[in-house]
């Protein structure tokens, strides 16, 4: 709806972008737009995009879009470059309105595909000055991947109650801002995220905070959407249940969302997963959130999340198969490029 209303300008930014049919209306509905006169760019991240085909661009450039792959592998650095991908989630309409999360364009991201079933994910909308900030984000990138400046919005924009914090970040700086979070906290750090594979500095983080008498609570999707990430998790999950923390499954479809709250007085929503990936190779898009009013919303969304999941023991590990242990093994020595 927001799209259709655009008048002036739609910049969006997707780290994945199907070819199916929900894939094929949103990209429609861009043309559409810019065949009525509104300046539509759209970025894909190029790994994340590889089901775009050539003549889907075509038909995009012929009715006005202006499209670019992002992250381009380059010969120089080539596999860091083919392995930072732009995980980014960018969308700004008019430099009024805005959108940060987890959703990429895709049938199973609507529910839609069988082997997933609900998809559940979490996405902020956002208006006033911080749709104006993350356009100047969306230039930045623009810029970098087609050497374009963007002219950015110089209008009037509403200011906020709700106080935030954007940290978008560049293959690293994530790791310090969100560390230092998780460091503050005194209650409680909840975890929501689809992939668990930390680093020795991040899981004991979170050891130092069981110790110190902090709640830990994470949570797991029970389907996974990716090779090895489910067993990865295994060794450092079991070591947080060890350690005291509350370990769910999310068993009503697959969790997508990555959602962090600390001490119930702020929150984290964006694009990274608790993993290597994310906090130390990955550009991301993370907003800190510090509203109660906000933070609670959020809260009341993930109960419902952990009412839909099993709460892990020692006899769910136990009951493992030696062969995804192994699995487990290999896929901790891969775990920075999962």
């Amino acid at each position: 709806e927001d799209i259709n209303r655009s008048e002036k300008y739609v910049y969006i930014h997707f780290y994945i972008v199907g070819k199916d049919e929900v894939s094929q209306e949103f990209l429609r509905l861009l043309e559409k737009k810019a065949l009525s006169g509104v300046d539509v760019k759209l970025s894909v991240d190029r790994i994340g995009g590889y089901k775009i085909k050539k003549k889907v661009i075509q038909q995009l450039k012929e009715k006005g879009v202006k499209f670019t792959f992002s992250k381009k592998p380059k010969l120089k650095n080539l596999f860091y470059s083919l392995h930072q991908r732009n995980h980014r989630r960018i969308t700004v309409i008019d430099g009024k309105v805005s959108y940060i999360g987890g959703f990429n364009i895709g049938e199973e991201y609507l529910g839609k595909d069988p082997k997933f079933g609900r998809w559940r994910d979490y996405q902020l909308r956002i208006e006033g000055d911080g749709a104006v900030d993350m356009e100047r984000k969306f230039a930045d990138d623009w810029h970098a991947d087609t050497g374009e400046k963007l002219s950015l919005y110089k209008g009037d924009s509403i200011q906020g109650s709700a106080k935030y914090q954007y940290m978008f970040s560049d293959g690293k700086g994530l790791w310090k801002e969100y560390s230092g979070l998780l460091k503050q906290a005194n209650k409680s750090i909840v975890i929501a995220t689809p992939y668990f594979v930390p680093g020795k500095e991040m899981i004991s983080v979170l050891q130092e905070a069981l110790q110190r008498g902090v709640a830990v609570k994470i949570l797991v999707p029970f389907k996974s959407d990716a090779l090895l990430l489910k067993q990865a998790a295994y060794p450092h999950l079991k070591k947080m249940l060890d350690g005291g923390a509350e370990i769910y499954q999310y068993r009503d479809g697959f969790f997508h969302g990555k959602v962090t709250i600390i001490d119930d007085i702020s929150a984290d929503v964006g694009t990274a997963n608790f993993d290597m990936r994310s906090f130390y190779i990955n550009t991301e898009s993370n907003c800190f959130i510090y509203d109660k009013a906000v933070v609670a919303e959020v809260w009341g969304k993930l109960q419902k999340d952990f009412h839909d999941s099993k709460r892990l023991t020692d006899k769910d590990f136990d009951k493992i198969s030696s062969w995804d242990w192994f699995l487990a093994k290999v896929a901790n020595v891969l775990a920075f490029y999962l």
